[in-house]
């Protein structure tokens, strides 16, 4: 009752101050938050559906009816009812089986719940809504909102396909949250994709210039979008690279020094790196016309020529203004930063928002809203840890002085 009581008080001050609060229909359940990366959106409809509907809707629209396994993703859920008081009620992918089980329709493993009190109720309800205290069954009755789930990675770049669509990266013609360039079997274009660490990489970020142009062009519009032409620093740098290459070669970051000895030395990156590495076809470089760049070819080989030359560029992002071990890039791409001037740099780091967090804002992303609410609710009267650090002013318990602190200071971090 207490705990009821509780999200009560919470959803009235949230309301009373809607105007500047307003909520957005869609959040991601970030991979840096101990999340899985996948994208959650309240949908509406009118008419209503029957939860089988939904289910049928989503399949057709790039995702799935909502599979909350996991205290973590509860909270992600339930911070959509909190920042849109509008959703009501919201079907989510459980149903029952033939043996009256409730299961996901995924075939996860039903391994938590998040059942409101006296819930469930009856074996004829079999199908399962969300409520702001937690999930109640229900009969096949017609539903107008449904949480939608989306862990669709078409082209395998390790990015959801649904945040990439937002942002503009893959186009979505059809609006069926499918990208087109995987419904059509074209290239994605400008494909981007991490070398992740734990993959033996970098952490850096990859991709092409979006125009043909000469390396000194090429250069430019990589600087421009805060990376640099890449610097194939080792084998398998260059393997991972050369993928990009796959489709023709591409202008990298290797510039030779004018007056130096020909055709071999000289050479050096552009971001000043050492010169450790070369993977140089055979014959090459051979500087036969004064050529003084490279480009790169599958299988990871390496040509001179002039800078004159057109061809797309090879880019690389590896900046980390806030210092924080991720690279700004990613953050960008994920949404943990804006980028309103699309330079590549956070706005944080450019007199935005702060990039660190500020007091009450538990997942860290620089706003305190919904999320944080429903993180440290969760965690009443327990020492908060967990997935995120739910006792916010630290004295061992989480209680009204952490939930003041997150209502007091709702909105944007302060910079």
């Amino acid at each position: 009752m207490q705990r009821e009581l509780r999200w009560m008080a919470a959803m009235i001050f949230l309301s009373a101050f809607a105007s500047s609060a307003r909520g957005q229909t869609a959040v991601q359940w970030r991979v840096e938050d101990g999340g899985n990366g996948h994208w959650y959106r309240a949908v509406y409809s009118d008419p209503n559906r029957t939860p089988e509907q939904w289910f049928s809707w989503a399949a057709s629209n790039g995702g799935y009816a909502a599979t909350v396994t996991s205290s973590g993703e509860q909270s992600v859920v339930v911070s959509l009812l909190i920042e849109n008081p509008q959703v009501y009620n919201p079907v989510l992918g459980g149903k029952r089986n033939g043996s009256n089980v409730f299961q996901w329709i995924t075939g996860e493993g039903w391994t938590f719940t998040a059942w409101s009190g006296g819930e469930p109720s009856c074996t004829c309800e079999k199908y399962l809504i969300l409520y702001p205290t937690g999930w109640n069954d229900t009969n096949a009755s017609l539903r107008p909102w449904a949480i939608i789930e989306y862990v669709a990675d078409c082209n395998g770049d390790g990015i959801v396909d649904y945040g990439q669509i937002l942002s503009g990266l893959l186009a979505d013609g059809n609006g069926n949250l499918v990208p087109d360039c995987c419904e059509y079997s074209t290239p994605c274009a400008r494909e981007t994709r991490q070398w992740r660490v734990e993959d033996g990489g970098n952490g850096h970020w990859y991709s092409t210039t979006s125009a043909i142009a000469n390396w000194d062009s090429t250069a430019a519009e990589a600087e421009s979008r805060g990376g640099h032409l890449a610097t194939l620093t080792s084998p398998e740098e260059g393997a991972f690279a050369a993928v990009f290459a796959s489709s023709g070669p591409l202008l990298f970051g290797a510039l030779q020094l004018p007056n130096s000895c020909e055709p071999s030395c000289g050479w050096q990156w552009v971001t000043g790196e050492p010169w450790l590495f070369e993977a140089w076809a055979q014959g090459e470089p051979n500087d036969q016309t004064g050529e003084e760049v490279a480009e790169v070819y599958v299988p990871n080989l390496w040509n001179d020529l002039p800078r004159r030359n057109s061809g797309r560029g090879l880019i690389e992002w590896s900046a980390d203004c806030n210092a924080d071990g991720i690279v700004d890039y990613g953050q960008i791409l994920d949404g943990t930063f804006s980028d309103a001037n699309a330079n590549g740099v956070p706005d944080c780091c450019e007199g935005g928002p702060p990039c660190t967090p500020c007091d009450g804002d538990v997942t860290g992303n620089g706003t305190i809203d919904g999320i944080d609410l429903a993180i440290v609710l969760d965690a009443w009267d327990s020492s908060g840890k967990g997935e995120f650090p739910a006792d916010v002013n630290g004295d061992g318990i989480v209680d009204g002085q952490d939930l003041a602190i997150v209502l007091s200071g709702w909105g944007p971090c302060p910079k």
